[in-house]
C-alpha cells in the first residue's frame, strides 16, 4: 500500500478522535514526503507534487517494489500533529500493527483505500496476497483543504506509514503537510 493510497483514510479515522476539538481549515500545504534509510531494498519510490494553490495539492506516484508482500510483512499507519509546526509532533491516532495479507482482506483496504483509488492506479484488489513485486503507480491526486476538514486543528500534521518484516522496520514513509 502506497502512502497515498492511506492519506485520506488516516485523516478519515483520526477525525473521531479530533471531532470535539474540529474547527473548519482554510488551506493546506504540503510540506515534504520522506522516505526512510534502507527502504530501497524494498520499494522505490517518486514521488511528485505540486501545490495547486491555498486550498489543495496534487500528488503522483511511483513505487517499484522489490519483493513480494505477505505476511512476512506487518503494515502500520499513525497520524501525529505539531501545534506550532516546529517539528515536536504528538500521536494522535495509530492502527495496531497487521499482517499484510490480513490488511489486503481487511476494512479499510477494501472499503476505503481500493474504491477511492481504482480507477486512478494500478494497485491490486482486496484478497489478493501476496501483492507481487512489481512497478504500481498512482496518477495525480488532488488533496485539498475540504478533505481534511475532519482535521480542524491547524498546524504541522505528519502522517506515517510503516512497514516491518520480522519485527524490524523495512520501509516507512512521512508525509509532512500544513493545515490552517
Amino acid at each position: 500500500m502506497s502512502f497515498v493510497e492511506s492519506f485520506l483514510v488516516v485523516v478519515l479515522l483520526a477525525a473521531g478522535v479530533l471531532a470535539d476539538e474540529a474547527k473548519e481549515p482554510t488551506g493546506i500545504k504540503y510540506d515534504k514526503f520522506v522516505v526512510s534509510p534502507g527502504s530501497e531494498k524494498y520499494v522505490k519510490y517518486e514521488v511528485n507534487s505540486e501545490q495547486v494553490n491555498e486550498t489543495a495539492f496534487k500528488m503522483s506516484m511511483v513505487m517499484d517494489q522489490l519483493e513480494d508482500f505477505d505476511n512476512q510483512y506487518e503494515i502500520q499507519m499513525a497520524v501525529y500533529y505539531s501545534e506550532k509546526n516546529d517539528g515536536n509532533y504528538e500521536e494522535i491516532f495509530a492502527t495496531p500493527k497487521e499482517m499484510f495479507c490480513d490488511y489486503m482482506n481487511g476494512e479499510i483496504y477494501k472499503e476505503h483505500i481500493y474504491p477511492q483509488y481504482k480507477d486512478i492506479s494500478n494497485f491490486p484488489p482486496p484478497g489478493e496476497c501476496p501483492v507481487k513485486k512489481g512497478q504500481y503507480k498512482l496518477e495525480e491526486h488532488v488533496f485539498n483543504v475540504g478533505d481534511l476538514k475532519a482535521l480542524g486543528k491547524p498546524g504541522g500534521w505528519r502522517i506515517d506509514n510503516s512497514l516491518y518484516k520480522g519485527g524490524a522496520l523495512a520501509t516507512e514513509t512521512q508525509m509532512f503537510f500544513t493545515v490552517y
